[in-house]
């Protein structure tokens, strides 16, 4: 469910990102990179990500500008944590930016 980098022997089982996953088998839910040797190091997602994908629950309408004004940030970091939050699976836009909506496939607490 994930992209895979690099990954050598065995399987894989994500439903994050991995760079760089050598040997054996990684279980995990969040981002890797530069995991080897049966350790997997979860970075899972980021407090800014959880907050995003929290106001699209609350607001499925909710514009970019308006998450980054309601969380005093930029646009552009904002824009930044959704393609993240978009290549890991865990949101989706439906339909166009004006009459779209945002669709929060899993929400992970923290």
């Amino acid at each position: 469910f994930g992209i895979n980098f690099g990954v050598n022997e065995n399987t894989t089982k994500d439903f994050g990102v991995n760079f760089g996953v050598n040997e054996n088998t990684t279980e995990d839910f969040g981002i890797n990179f530069g995991v080897n040797e049966n350790t997997t190091k979860d970075f899972g997602v980021n407090e800014t990500q959880q907050r995003i994908m929290t106001l699209m629950i609350e607001n499925s309408k909710i514009k970019i500008q308006e998450i980054a004004d309601k969380m005093n940030l930029t646009k552009r970091n904002i824009e930044y944590n959704i393609r993240t939050l978009k290549k890991s699976g865990l949101i989706k836009r439906i339909g166009a930016d004006k009459n779209g909506y945002w669709l929060v496939i899993k929400n992970q607490p923290r």
